[in-house]
Order: C-alpha cells, then structure tokens, then sequence
C-alpha cells in the first residue's frame, strides 16, 4: 500500500481526488486527511545553525509608509520557513524577543521577522489605535514570502497586542500565510478593556500611559520643554501611583494627558459600553475571514485568557475555512501575562514542579510550527488531541479533544448563613451542596469606595501596588487579608479530591442601597493549615447586569439576580481541602473602583457609601457553579503524575543529523 502522506505530497493538485477515493477504502484516513495532508513522521528540529541578525531594515508598504524590521534567519544557503511578528514595543525588547523565539526557532531551520507597525519607534507613518493592521500585516507576509532566504511558507507569532496585530492579519488572508501562533490576548476589544462592566483599570493606566506613551510622547511632542515636562510627571506617578491614580474623575488623570487631543486612556475610559467603537477593533468581528490553523496559547492567570478560549472556541465554529475550524489548537498552562518560557516552575506563590516544563513551552510551540510550516508530524504534535491543558494541583499536562471538556458535570454549591463569626471574613458563612433554608438572615456589608479592597495576586496586569495589604505579584497568593474584608462561604473539608475543569460562575441574589455597585466573587483554596489561595474570581457591575451595551440602574433595595462569570480553571483541589467563595465589591486597582452613583465610575466626581447584601434564604438563593471532572478519569500525558506513554519513539536528539550546509532542506 502508498503510504497516503507520500502520495498526496507528490500529487498536490489532486489532493481533493484522492481523499475521496481513500476515504472510501480506508475510513481512518479522515483524521489524518483533516489536518496536514503533506505531513509525515518525524523528529522535531534540532539545533543546528548559527544566527545572522539584520536591524532596522526598511520595508516599503503599499501606501508608501516604510517600517522598520529585524530579521534573525539562519546563518547557511537555503530557504526555510518564516515566523513574523507585528508590534508596537521596541523591537529590540519585543513580546517574541522575550519569548525566546528568535533564538529557540532560527537555530532550528526558522527565520523569525519583527516588524514595528507604522507609527512606532523607528517605523514611518502614524500609530493608530483604531486603524486595523490588517493590511499592513497583509503586505509585510507576502515580503516575506518574496525573500531569497524565504521558502514561501509564513506562520505568525505575537504575544498580548501583537497577538491582535496577528489576529486582524490573518483575517486579511494574505496568500503566503499558512498558520498562527497567538499567545496571551483577546479577541473582544470591550472585554480587553472592561471586565463585567468593570474597567481594568490598573492595567488601561499602566499600558496607555507607560508601555504606549512614552514612543507616542516623543513623536507627538518631539524634543521639546513639554515632552519634559510629561516625563517629570510620568516619573512622579511611577514614584507615588496611588495618589495619582486616586483621582475623581479619572479622566483628570494627569499622566494620560501627553497633549491636546492624545489620551489614550480617556479615549477608552469613553466608550463604557459594549458599542460599535469596540466591535470595530475586535478580532472576533472578523472571524469568518480567518483560514489558517492556529495555536491559542492561554495562561491560568492571563488578563486575556477569555479573550484566548474564545478565539480558539469561535475559531472552531465560525473561521471561513474547513481547514481552518478542524485545526484550531489550544494550550493551556498556569502562566500570567508574562512570558512562559521564563516563570521556570514557580509562578506566583506556588511551584508547580518539573511537570511545568515536561516537554516544555518552546517544545510544543515547535511541534505546531514543524508540522505546519516543515511538513513534520512529530511525537508531541497528536492531531486527535488539539487541547493541552497543565492541571494545577496535580501539576502535570493532559491531552484533550476539545475544551471545554464535554464530560464535565456542573456541581452547585449554596452560600449559606452563619451566625457564628471567628474574624476570618465578615460573616463566616457556610458553603455546602444542600439546599439554601427556607428562612436566612441576608449577608450585609459596607461598600466605601475610598477604602477599596485591595488587589492580591490573580490575573491583573498591575506595575505596582496599591496600599499595604495589596500584592501585585501574580497567580495564586495568600487571601487572607482580602478574606476578612469580604463575605466568606467556606466548606467543609473535602472527603475526596475534586476537579474542578471549565469556566466557574455564581448566582448572586443581591440587593444595594446604591443605583450601582460591583460583585467581586472569588473562589480559593483552603489548606489544612488554613492558608487561602485564589484560584480563579469575576466581577459584575450592576448597571450592566442585563446588557453590556444597553446599562440600567438599580432601584436601592430591590434583590436582582446576577450571574457573576469567573475565568476558566483546571484545578485539584486535594481531599482534606475546603473551598471557600468570598464576596465583596472590589479589588482595586485591578478594577476601578465603583463610586455607587449614576455616573459612570470613570467619570463620576461624587461618591456615596453603599450597603450591599448577598440574600442566602430559598426564595433568593445564592451559589457557585462548578464544572467537575473526575479526577480518576483524567490521565496525565506528562509530567509529575504519568510519564508519556504509547507514543513514537525518538531518537536522541544529539543523533539525528543535521541538514546538509548548503542545501535547500524546504524547497518553495
């Protein structure tokens, strides 16, 4: 028998014919035939080459505009394939530079490209928020395929904002693209920005006015007594950022203020709704343009990672090729915002051991990149298993065939009260699967938006903290001084481990003496010896209960229902263990604070004290919904608990070869 993947490797333009007529001999073909159909078993490429490095070099677009670029390619004859890279940050200091891309990839028979887009350090034209980079990133693909050291084959990468450079690219389908990887972003521009109604406010103050402002500064300003004058003052906020970002309204905040007409911050502070200037810059609006297959690379602890799981979600459904929605990938690990391949095993307070990097990020980056871009099915790529997924707790990979996993059963918990009180929280209530009682004293609290609830840990992206309990550090972090700020709801111990595995949200029966309010939800861990880890929380601001475009104010008093959606987790939580779900109204500066009034927080100049209620009887029930796996029925792929099994096997990578000098491994 032809082996199938040498004979649609010769036959390229016949590939369609001969599916069909294999497809009816030989039904396995059609998991192979979804995927690569060129691809053929191998090992991952090894390291084999030395580096040449070209700066700034310029590259002409189509309306005249010339951007800069850095090309790392390999230093030997031939064509290899390209990963590029769009961004708005100095090259020399890029998301991908960070990722280790440039000198994990080229010495493995890759070329990577970074280019600034237009407006940006050294590159021509004006940086625009709401142009989309669609176009530029159409025509920067197709120079690249065009390269004497260029096989023709272009696969993206970006990280954060270059992720929705890469993202609007890919929806202008330029000819030469052929996959994606895209790690820690979004794909709604509202939900970038605004978390439930909620803005992000720690991190709108800190990218807008820091990471973009500086370059945006210096080109609006130029060297001029007023560019001094925006830097002393940057400098003083970065020394003292609580007193200045403490001001009402926020749309006096004085750093975002680089000159008449450019506020990047006040221009998002601006559209608190859901409206069409979002839906404009969203990638999700365009994702039935999109026809490539693409890596979606999440971090348990991301500001983006709804952003992530939807795109890879959407992606599957709604991208404009069949290709396309077979062959979206997902990989999940317990990362924040920054770059994965330099947490080493620790991330926030927690260290996940050697599972983390068993095989490693750049490895299953590489797998991806070698099957799509080189033609290789190598042991790590599986076709029949998209999703990988880092279990915390017990902390090592498992493979899946889709996420969220289709087995997983909701589980409620009820919020129930307490009369008792030991200092742990403001009303040290109960959290069970029985029912709520037929008559329960509702669970009150104060809500003064001069005295916030502090940020500790979690998924936002912060510089520095704010006040003494706060802690910008990320991931999971000890909550106790935010524990007894908050109503709590806690468990018993646990009888057997539970796995916890999709997207946690609660029910609140609520009611405020406010027209408007924030619910904080957050579950945590409580270990034996009483320590309380975050493990994943949500926010809801009340006006936008109904419609995060259409917000409707509260009538003080009245018990609404809210659905609070917390980030997608995968975590064991070990017998012996509670679980514990605190309430409260903020966590600043994470989230701006609500000034309980009508105005919109962001540019409200009054604020009133709110007395706030979780209603826990059964007429208002109040509880968590969990999506649980059992724990037995998930086996780990790699790391700490399984070591991987069933797969091909390899030969060291110190004895395989090299390609030879001079040739051309990956001919056009």
């Amino acid at each position: 028998m032809m082996d199938t993947y040498i004979l649609l490797h010769r036959f390229p333009g016949k590939i369609s014919l001969v599916l069909f007529l294999l497809s009816l001999l030989w039904p396995g073909i059609a998991v192979a035939a979804s995927g690569n159909p060129a691809a053929v078993d191998g090992e991952p490429s090894r390291p084999c080459y030395a580096m040449v490095v070209e700066y700034d070099v310029p590259v002409t677009l189509r309306d005249g505009t010339t951007v800069a670029v850095d090309i790392y390619r390999p230093k030997a004859s031939g064509r290899f394939p390209v990963l590029l890279e769009g961004s708005a940050y100095d090259k020399r200091c890029s998301t991908d530079i960070r990722m280790s891309t440039h000198t994990f990839f080229v010495p493995r028979g890759y070329v990577v490209i970074i280019w600034n887009v237009r407006g940006r350090f050294k590159s021509g034209g004006s940086f625009d928020m709401a142009a989309l980079p669609g176009n530029d990133g159409w025509d920067m693909v197709e120079w690249a395929a065009r390269q004497p050291w260029s096989n023709g084959k272009i696969g993206l990468v970006g990280k954060s904002y270059s992720g929705q450079i890469l993202l609007h690219t890919a929806a202008a389908r330029p000819p030469h693209l052929v996959c994606a990887m895209s790690a820690l972003t979004g794909s709604d521009a509202w939900q970038w920005y605004y978390r439930g109604g909620a803005m992000e406010f720690g991190f709108s103050l800190y990218w807008g006015t820091v990471i973009l402002g500086w370059d945006l500064a210096e080109k609006t300003l130029g060297n001029t007594p007023a560019l001094q004058r925006w830097k002393n003052l940057l400098e003083m906020y970065l020394a003292d950022q609580q007193t200045f970002a403490d001001v009402i309204p926020l749309l006096d905040f004085k750093p975002a203020q680089i000159a008449p007409g450019v506020n990047l911050f006040a221009t998002w502070a601006s559209h608190p709704t859901a409206d069409a200037y979002w839906k404009h810059l969203s990638p999700s609006s365009y994702f039935s343009r999109i026809e490539i297959p693409i890596l979606h690379i999440g971090g348990w602890y991301d500001i983006f990672l709804d952003g992530t799981l939807n795109a890879f979600q959407e992606l599957r459904q709604r991208a404009g090729a069949p290709l396309a929605r077979r062959n979206q990938r997902l990989l999940l690990g317990p990362w924040h915002h920054s770059v994965p391949s330099y947490h080493g095993t620790r991330i926030g307070s927690v260290d996940y051991g050697p599972g983390l990097n068993q095989p490693g990020f750049n490895m299953m980056r590489l797998a991806f990149a070698d099957y799509w871009l080189k033609d290789t099915r190598t042991p790590l790529y599986r076709e029949d298993a998209p999703v990988s997924v880092f279990t915390m707790g017990r902390n090592c990979w498992r493979t899946a065939p889709s996420w969220p996993p289709a087995e997983a059963e909701p589980q409620v918990w009820y919020f129930h009260a307490s009369a008792r009180r030991k200092g742990e929280s403001l009303n040290d209530g109960a959290l069970s699967q029985a029912g709520p009682a037929p008559a329960a004293p509702p669970q009150t609290y104060l809500y003064d938006p001069m005295n916030p609830t502090p940020t500790r840990g979690g998924s936002g992206l912060l510089l520095f903290p704010f006040g003494p309990d706060s802690l910008v550090d990320y991931g999971q972090q000890e909550q106790g001084p935010v524990d007894k700020r908050s109503l709590t709801f806690t468990s018993g111990p646990l009888v057997h481990d539970l796995l916890v595995s999709g997207a946690v949200s609660a029910h609140l029966s609520a009611s405020s003496s406010a027209v408007d309010t924030d619910w904080v939800v957050r579950l945590c861990d409580v270990f034996p010896d009483g320590r309380s880890l975050n493990v994943v929380e949500g926010i809801q601001r009340a006006r936008f209960r109904e419609s995060a475009s259409a917000p409707s104010l509260l009538q003080p008093g009245h018990i609404y229902d809210y659905t609070v959606r917390m980030s997608a987790t995968e975590y064991l939580f070990r017998a012996g263990h509670r679980l514990r779900i605190t309430v409260g109204s903020s966590s600043y500066p994470r989230w701006s604070r609500n000034l309980n009034v009508a105005a919109f927080p962001e540019q409200a100049v009054e604020w009133t004290v709110a007395r706030n209620a979780i209603h826990v009887d059964a007429a208002h029930p109040s509880w968590v919904e969990l999506p649980i796996l059992s724990a037995d029925a998930v086996a780990c792929r790699h790391g700490k608990d399984a070591a991987p099994s069933g797969e091909r096997g390899a030969l060291p990578m110190e004895a395989m070869p090299c390609p030879k000098p001079g040739g051309s491994e990956y001919p056009r």
